[in-house]
């Protein structure tokens, strides 16, 4: 909706305004006045206002120092000026605060029509520059995701020059040597929610926890979500105070904003000298922080999923045996329940993160064992059957194949870790490892290099521009495309395409 303020002290000179102009002709949609600056300030913190026809010289508050207060205020608001009195150091002062037009009384409305359209015409190509600036912030802002990700994985070598090259390529600025903040906050999900539900939970959380530290910092941000339900913060220009009570923050907004209850513990924070030392720094923290908080449950659980994926069904056996042996009768059938449960739980997380979402052949547990020999076959049973579940799983190299084979049909859209270990049916993480110790390359440089090769066949073998061809391979920014292309090849697309191009025929 476009809006257009008059400002005048006197009634007839706005309705005279409001007479000799045709707000139609100007797409304008609603024509609001105001007597004096001070009721126009008003209007200006209440609603957006596209352009201001204001007059100069008005009791309680001037046109200039009303411009003066619009341009912290309400800066991308365009101004035109009305006066009765020629004076070049006023207009000079005028311009100075932005004002568009400076026109002297009286006006024909043929002129006063022109000044206003080309207001008008002004913020509009403002406005389109400020929504291309606030894509490219937010693609910004994603791209940093990702090269922390890199960092955080080792997909990056450690080393100042390489940590800035690669920087570079993803178009960020970056001072790798400067001190970090990072808060570790652990959010407890509902245990009856279903995995799926689970997860969309905890992107729920990450962007309530973005929004808060982006709030609370004073430099870039970057939310990285690690496993299970830990989240990581990492910020530049942060203050380790204002870390103090931020799980209680993210906490209280969950409550406020998600429908679902979860439950965030303290946060805890630690500085970190640079990137050249966040992974290091970071894996040693989190396994210091994981020892220190993990129950004896939560260890026994990792132990066994562990034992199972190195296919060591037979010790998880052992262990439940002697375990319920040593107990009594009363206190075996009370263990016996916890142990089928979280077996249970244990079974399909380890089926489905080695590529099995369907874990059908499993039994489910009785809702109370008569005996213990009875709930020893259980457990037997189900464990022979993850096992041949596990050795019937997909291989790792069908597993990349597929990888490779949706990478390939989708290269054209927004890929990410989670939408591609989503089509392979296994954890983005456990992906993203699988794919570096099988290919030798992580993730996003196998797409990188996938979608620059093709962008040099489609430059050399067709005359699509290179606007489109950007968008056809998936990049939202066409000017990261370009410095990431000349940043590889040396030239621009435009270049390339002049030098390679086929002849016809």
């Amino acid at each position: 909706m476009t809006t257009v303020l008059i400002v005048d002290d006197e009634a007839l000179a706005i309705q005279a305004i409001r007479r000799s102009v045709n707000w139609e002709n100007l797409d304008v949609d609603r024509v609001l006045d105001a007597a004096n600056g001070v009721e126009a300030q008003k209007i200006l913190r209440r609603e957006p206002v596209q352009v201001l026809v204001c007059d100069l010289e008005m009791p309680r508050m001037s046109g200039i120092e009303l411009l003066e207060w619009m341009k912290t205020s309400c800066p991308d608001t365009e101004a035109v000026i009305l006066t009765c009195h020629e004076s070049f150091p006023m207009a000079q002062k005028a311009m100075e605060l932005g004002c568009v037009e400076y026109v002297l009384k009286p006006i024909a409305p043929a002129e006063l029509t022109a000044s206003i359209r080309h207001a008008l015409n002004l913020w509009k190509t403002q406005e389109s520059m400020r929504g291309t600036r606030r894509a490219y912030e937010n693609g910004r802002s994603l791209r940093r995701d990702q090269y922390l990700q890199d960092v955080l994985e080792k997909n990056i070598l450690s080393t100042a020059e390489s940590l800035f090259n690669c920087a570079q390529k993803y178009d960020l600025e970056l001072d790798v040597s400067a001190p970090l903040q990072v808060v570790r906050v652990l959010v407890q999900m509902p245990a009856a929610l279903p995995q799926s539900e689970q997860e969309l939970l905890g992107y729920g959380v990450c962007n309530i926890a973005k929004e808060l530290w982006d709030k609370t910092g004073t430099g870039w941000t970057s939310l990285q979500r690690r496993s299970g339900q830990s989240f990581l913060l990492i910020s530049a220009g942060m203050e380790p105070a204002a870390a103090a009570h931020f799980g209680e923050e993210l906490g209280l907004a969950c409550k406020t904003m998600l429908k679902q209850s979860v439950k965030v513990s303290p946060a805890v924070s630690s500085s970190i000298l640079g990137l050249c030392s966040t992974a290091d720094a970071l894996e040693q923290w989190e396994t210091s922080l994981h020892k220190e908080s993990q129950s004896p449950e939560e260890a026994r659980i990792r132990h066994w999923k562990t034992l199972l994926l190195q296919e060591d069904a037979q010790t998880v056996q052992a262990e439940i045996t002697t375990e319920l042996n040593r107990l009594s009768l009363k206190a075996a059938q009370e263990r016996m329940q916890w142990i089928a449960q979280t077996l249970t739980q244990v079974l399909h997380c380890t089926l489905q993160e080695r590529g099995c979402p369907e874990a059908t052949e499993l039994v489910e547990a009785k809702p109370v064992f008569e005996s213990l020999p009875q709930f020893l076959s259980w457990v037997q049973g189900n464990l022979a059957r993850t096992e041949r579940l596990l050795r019937h799983s997909p291989g790792e190299e069908q597993v990349i194949r597929r990888i490779k084979e949706y990478i390939e049909l989708n290269i054209h859209q927004e890929l990410t870790r989670e939408n591609i270990a989503a089509a392979v049916y296994l954890n983005p993480d456990y992906t993203a490892r699988l794919f570096k110790r099988k290919t030798g390359q992580s993730l996003n440089d196998y797409i990188q290099n996938k979608r620059i090769n093709l962008a040099r066949q489609l430059l050399a073998g067709t005359d699509m521009p290179v606007g489109d061809l950007a968008v056809a391979l998936g990049y939202s920014s066409f000017s990261h495309f370009t410095k990431l292309f000349k940043s590889i090849e040396g030239v621009t697309p435009s270049d390339y395409r002049k030098q390679h191009a086929r002849m016809p025929g």
